[in-house]
């Protein structure tokens, strides 16, 4: 999304203000793809806050992923009675959301495994991606783009606590 390309230099930087700032390419509000998961990803989550987001969702519907491309895999053992994961339902989610001009990537590394942590995880993506689609279409430049970052963390984790608070 960088108009020009120059070189960022992290090293050191302890306040946002003291980061660079570059103007960028506005970007684009339409959708070519979408994926999330494992299993349903953050899908139901998504569409019990936001109609919009249920078009997201349909897009990833081909077999032919060209732009837009997910898979989680456990690295839990199996047990070898059952057959199944030790460790399920894997926390882990993902999701990745595909414009004409940018991609975004969110990924929430679930704690350990079972059904509050893989909801804390959906809803930290959830939470992230909503804040995104509304915020990051107003970036003009770099370090707007890392305050909207930055706040998405809050979103996603303002998000997981309302969710778990039920």
């Amino acid at each position: 999304m960088i108009s020009s390309p120059s070189v960022v230099h992290w090293k050191g930087i302890t306040d946002r203000s003291d980061l660079p700032s570059h103007v960028v390419v506005p970007m684009r509000k339409n959708i070519c793809e979408a994926a999330t998961g494992p299993d349903e990803g953050v899908k139901r989550i998504l569409l019990e806050t936001a109609d919009s987001c249920e078009q997201i969702w349909e897009l990833n519907t081909s077999k032919e992923r060209q732009r837009a491309f997910g898979e989680g895999k456990s690295l839990y053992h199996h047990d070898s009675v059952s057959g199944g994961l030790l460790g399920d339902p894997v926390a882990d989610v993902y999701a990745v959301i595909a414009r004409e001009n940018s991609c975004i990537l969110a990924l929430a590394d679930g704690v350990s495994w079972g059904e509050k942590s893989r909801l804390a995880a959906r809803c930290a993506v959830a939470g992230c991606l909503q804040y995104l689609k509304t915020h990051l279409c107003t970036a003009n430049t770099t370090l707007d783009i890392m305050e909207i970052l930055y706040n998405s963390f809050k979103s996603a984790h303002e998000f997981i606590l309302k969710k778990m608070d039920c």
